[in-house]
């Protein structure tokens, strides 16, 4: 956020804006967990634009005292208000029981803000972005001709060392194995809890195995929609997702989430317990089941007139080694599951 809000090469954050002023391109650089990039676009007038902020951002970042001050100043004006929301309070109790409360479990409080320092911030930018042999480059769209010879320009003449090359480190962070259970409660101006379900554990990435863990979040989505929507009146929607993560190591998780009446808590747990045993052992719905797959093939068709689309399959083939499936390998991989 610092280096984003600064400025870059000789301008500041205010003489950036201006020379912007007009031009439809942008280029932001980001520090993940496992992974560091930058994420921009443009219109095709202002690509060597997009290109320019990029190569000022690995080569003359800039980190601004002033903006520092300004920033921490808005962080301590925010935590007061965090202090007081219980939504923010539940997602730092849920992070924290899915890292086992690991070190690294990012929590916004005041030894965060104690603990933020310039001089650190600028030297954790610098080391990350230090060497550009070590980052895949990845353009999707609507490219003007010629745009080889400008990403040569600019991407060929950053610093680099290609004999350098790293990789994330697995840091072992996740859940306590067995059962965790994290009740608490505060005072509301109107009841209402709030349940979170985490099931985790280790699986083999396949095309397969991540389409079916998505396939049975849309499952649980559809039954709790009858049962505890509709049937029980017991909320308004229960959000499920499936998901397979292949880093930092090969894992599933299948969650959900969703408020309720105080009163209502433990009966409609029982309901998600039952709906999540019966897809163990029961046949599944073939309607729901079909409705799912004809939703997937016709968002796979729109989905392929996006940039998204194709900056997702590139970055995963590129990350991950996960091929490209043609239209019909797609089909083919929706109809085995049954």
């Amino acid at each position: 956020v610092l280096a984003r809000s600064s400025g870059l090469g000789n301008f500041d954050n205010i003489a950036l804006k201006e020379k912007l002023t007009g031009k439809v391109a942008q280029s932001a650089p980001f520090i993940g967990e496992n992974t560091q990039g930058f994420q921009g676009s443009s219109n095709k007038a202002n690509f060597e634009t997009m290109l320019q902020l990029l190569y000022l951002s690995f080569e003359t970042p800039r980190f601004d005292p002033n903006i520092f001050g300004i920033l921490k100043e808005q962080y301590k004006n925010r935590l007061e208000n965090i202090k007081k929301d219980n939504g923010n309070t539940f997602k730092d109790s849920v992070d924290l029981a899915n890292s086992n409360h690991n070190a690294r479990t990012f929590i916004f409080d005041e030894k965060f803000l104690e603990n933020i320092n310039l001089q650190k911030a600028e030297s954790i930018y610098k080391d990350r972005f230090k060497n550009a042999s070590d980052f895949t480059f990845v353009f999707v769209g609507n490219i003007p001709e010629g745009a080889l010879e400008i990403i040569q320009k600019y991407i060929g003449n950053l610093k680099s060392n290609p004999a350098v090359k790293e990789t994330f480190a697995d840091h072992n962070i996740g859940p306590k194995k067995g059962k965790t259970v994290v009740h608490f409660k505060r005072p509301m101006e109107v009841a209402k809890s709030t349940v979170y379900l985490n099931l985790t554990g280790k699986t083999e990435y396949s095309k397969e195995n991540a389409m079916t863990m998505y396939i049975i979040g849309e499952l649980l989505s559809k039954r709790f929609l009858q049962t505890i929507r509709e049937e029980e009146g017991g909320s308004y929607g229960v959000n499920v997702g499936g998901n397979l993560e292949i880093i930092p190591k090969p894992s599933f998780s299948l969650a959900l989430t969703f408020d309720c009446n105080p009163e209502k808590q433990e009966k409609l747990m029982q309901i998600v317990w039952k709906e999540i045993n019966d897809l163990k052992t029961n046949p599944v719905n073939a309607n729901d089941l079909e409705d799912i797959k004809k939703a997937l093939l016709k968002n796979r068709e729109e989905s392929l007139k996006t940039n998204t689309f194709w900056a997702t399959t590139l970055y995963n083939y590129s990350l991950n080694q996960i091929p490209f499936s043609t239209d019909e390998e797609y089909k083919n991989l929706i109809s085995k599951i049954n």
